[in-house]
């Protein structure tokens, strides 16, 4: 299934240059073959290529399929690794799996303090087509951690590694469909960062025996919160 990103309008889909030259240039789809469309806000469109080109290819909307979003809204803010080929890998994964959200924070301990959320846009796009899911992450602005505690509405677990007593991932999320987790930094969120999330409701969790990687961290978080949906 050849599918490509693009928001339809009256019928029709231009899509951007990026797309354009994927479809025009590396596919060599002609005029008149048919590919699939998705807008990342859960339809998936059958589509006539009217006119490929490079720059600005025009399709034309055939049929569209609406799918719901999964019942699991895991949102993930985490704190950017100094390398983009590990941000990267974690955002890819996030697509594919359909996190609902993902906040990139600021922390005392943080490596990036700038984050590329062009770069990221993109990321995610290509795990969306790569995996056939419709439903595009929302991408949130990089947050310093005091303004996302403040304005965090939703139940929140930080994962820390320190000394306090901590509940493990699943105990905690088993009967939640809506929550954000909190994965800090490479050298982990401070005592103070902890104390200021822990006012505001939150709780800590462990995510077992081994200490993770940032991006390792975010994608096991993901992948037993989707994971435990499947029958």
């Amino acid at each position: 299934m050849r599918i490509f990103f693009g928001i339809p309008e009256n019928g029709q889909v231009l899509l951007d240059e990026g797309e354009s030259l994927h479809l025009a240039r590396v596919l060599r789809i002609n005029a008149g073959e048919t590919v699939y469309v998705c807008d990342g806000a859960g339809s998936l469109y059958l589509c006539r290529v009217e006119q490929p080109h490079h720059k600005r290819s025009q399709l034309l909307v055939l049929e569209r399929e609406e799918r719901p979003q999964s019942s699991t809204g895991l949102h993930i803010a985490f704190a950017p690794t100094r390398y983009n080929d590990r941000n990267d890998w974690f955002l890819e994964k996030a697509a594919e799996l359909g996190l609902r959200s993902i906040t990139p924070l600021r922390t005392t301990n943080s490596e990036k303090v700038k984050f590329n959320a062009e770069r990221a846009q993109k990321i995610l796009i290509a795990g969306l087509k790569q995996s056939g899911n419709v439903w595009l992450p929302q991408l949130n602005p990089l947050c310093d951690w005091d303004t996302f505690i403040q304005q965090n509405k939703l139940p929140l677990a930080v994962a820390y590694c320190g000394n306090e007593p901590k509940t493990g991932l699943p105990a905690w999320a088993e009967n939640r469909s809506e929550a954000c987790v909190c994965i800090g930094p490479e050298g982990d969120f401070t005592g103070s960062e902890v104390q200021k999330a822990f006012e505001k409701g939150a709780e800590l969790v462990h995510l077992g025996q081994h200490r993770l990687r940032t991006e390792t961290a975010a994608l096991w978080v993901a992948a037993w919160f989707y994971g435990k949906t499947i029958k």
